[in-house]
């Protein structure tokens, strides 16, 4: 009267977790004349793998943004690269802006990241020792 069988199944795995860096931690774009753009190309790197799905968020959400990342969020495959461009373009002469970032995964892999630049004005200078007026 005893018709059931009795096995044992053992799983085992591995699990992964996607894992993004970059070498560079700052970004300084140096003197910018206000209102023209300057662009860097920040490259992150997936060498897990899975697929890395990553969001930018800048840390001061205060503070008035001169900094631009495209895109702010994407899917990096596994074991390789990816290019975001990032663009300062500064509103008022004379300031220097410094401002945080997070890169992160839903594995919860951070970057931090810091970019800085300087607004100048346009340099006016004359070639003339003297003006005339009539």
């Amino acid at each position: 009267p005893n018709d059931c069988i009795s096995s044992k199944l053992k799983l085992s795995g591995i699990g992964k977790y996607p894992f993004i860096r970059t070498k560079a931690s700052d970004l300084d774009f140096g003197t910018v004349i206000t209102g023209k753009e300057a662009h860097q190309t920040l490259v992150l790197e997936n060498k897990s793998l899975v697929t890395a799905r990553f969001s930018v968020q800048k840390t001061d959400a205060d503070l008035e943004n001169c900094f631009t990342f495209h895109p702010t969020k994407a899917e990096i495959n596994p074991e390789t690269s990816f290019q975001i461009r990032v663009t300062y373009k500064p509103t008022t002469s004379g300031t220097f802006s410094c401002d945080s970032y997070k890169i992160g995964t839903a594995g919860g892999n951070v970057i931090s990241l810091r970019c800085q630049g300087q607004a100048v004005g346009p340099e006016v200078t004359l070639g003339v020792r003297s003006l005339n007026f009539g």
